[in-house]
C-alpha cells in the first residue's frame, strides 16, 4: 500500500521560519520513497541518494542545475563527495569496510543547486523500521521520514543521548538549533535533521510512563506534582510538593551504588552523571511512591546524564 504525505512548508512547526516549499514524500512497494522536494537556490538538506541513478526525467530541478552533493560519514568524523565525483568510489580497503552503502542512503546528505526549483528523485534505498536505525557517536544527518510523525526528536530517540540538535535555514543559509520538544510532521518529512549523539545507538519511540498520577491522599495536606508525569526514567522530571504554606521542589538525580555488594548501601550522587558499568542508577522522584522522600532508585544499564537513564 502507498503512503502519500504532502508537505506544504519547510520546517514551519519545528523551527518556526519563513521559508515555505512544496513536497511529496511517497513510499514505494519496494520500501523506497519517491521524493518530490522543493529546494532553495543554494545548500538544502535531504533525504539521500545517488543523483545519475535517482533524478527523475521529469524533475524541474535537473542533474546539470545540481553542482554538488556531500555525505557526512558519522563512523569515519568526515565528508564525501557523492557529486559530481563520487569519492566512495575510490575508498581505501579499511574505509570501504567501515562505511554500511545501507546508512549512507538513509542518511540525510548536502546538496547544492544553481536555482530554486522542485527536485524529485528515488531514494534507491529501503529505509529500516525505526527501531533499526542506527546512529552513531558524534554528528549525524538524520533524514526525517513519515514514521516519526506526530513524535518529537525527544519521543524517538529511543536509547540515543541527543546533546544537540540542528535545522538549516535555507533563506539564511545558517544552521539554527533546533527544539527537540517540537512535533515532527509531514512539513518535515524527507528534510534533513543534524544531531550530535554521546554514543552509538538506535532510535525508537519511546512510550510514555505507563504509571498513573499519584493520589491526593498521598498529600492530604497539599498536593504533589511531578514535571515527568510519574515514573520515567529516560526523563529529568522535577517533583513538587506542597505542605500547607511551605513549597518543596526536588530533582530525580543521577548516582552510584558506593559498595554494590550490600543492597540497602546509601548510593551518592555524582555530579549528574555515571557511566555504564559503573553501579549506575537513577534516583527517581514521584508522587506515586508517597512517604517522606518520594524517592526511588533504578538501575541505569547504559549509564545516567542529567537526571536521566541514557
Amino acid at each position: 500500500m502507498k503512503q502519500k504525505i504532502i508537505l506544504t512548508t519547510f520546517f514551519l512547526t519545528i523551527l518556526s521560519l519563513s521559508v515555505f516549499v512544496s513536497a511529496t514524500m511517497t513510499s514505494k512497494q519496494n520500501g523506497n520513497y519517491e521524493v518530490s522536494i522543493g529546494l532553495s537556490k543554494g545548500w538544502n538538506i535531504v533525504a539521500g541518494t545517488a543523483l545519475e541513478q535517482g533524478i527523475s526525467s521529469d524533475s524541474e530541478i535537473k542533474l546539470s542545475d545540481i553542482k554538488a552533493m556531500w555525505y557526512y560519514s558519522p563512523v569515519l568524523k568526515k565528508y564525501y563527495q557523492i557529486y559530481p565525483n563520487n569519492e566512495l568510489d575510490d575508498l581505501s580497503v579499511e574505509e570501504g569496510r567501515q562505511l554500511d552503502e545501507d546508512v549512507i542512503l538513509t542518511s540525510a546528505m548536502w546538496i547544492y543547486t544553481d536555482k530554486a526549483g522542485t527536485l524529485k528523485y528515488d531514494t534507491l534505498e529501503d529505509y529500516p523500521l525505526l527501531e533499526n536505525r542506527q546512529l552513531f557517536g558524534g554528528y549525524n544527518f538524520m533524514t526525517i521520514t513519515p514514521d516519526m510523525d506526530g513524535n518529537s526528536i525527544n519521543e524517538i530517540k529511543g536509547e540515543c543521548n541527543i546533546i544537540e540538535s540542528y535545522g538549516f535555514d535555507t533563506s539564511s543559509q545558517k544552521w539554527v538549533s533546533l527544539s527537540q520538544n517540537n512535533k515532527l510532521d509531514t512539513n518535515s518529512a524527507g528534510m534533513g535533521v543534524l544531531l550530535k549523539i554521546s554514543n552509538d545507538c538506535t532510535l525508537r519511540v519511546v512510550e510514555p510512563s505507563a504509571n498513573p498520577p499519584g493520589l491526593p491522599t498521598n498529600n492530604p495536606s497539599g498536593g504533589c506534582t511531578d514535571s515527568d508525569g510519574g515514573i520515567d526514567l529516560s526523563v529529568k522530571g522535577t517533583l513538587t510538593l506542597i505542605t500547607g504554606d511551605r513549597t518543596t521542589t526536588a530533582s530525580d538525580n543521577c548516582a552510584y551504588d558506593n559498595t554494590p555488594d550490600d543492597p540497602t548501601s546509601v548510593r551518592y550522587i555524582e555530579n549528574e552523571t555515571c557511566s555504564a558499568g559503573n553501579n549506575c542508577y537513577i534516583q527517581e522522584l514521584s508522587c506515586n511512591y508517597g512517604g517522606e522522600d518520594y524517592s526511588q532508585s533504578f538501575a541505569c544499564p547504559n549509564g545516567c546524564k542529567n537526571g536521566a537513564c541514557i
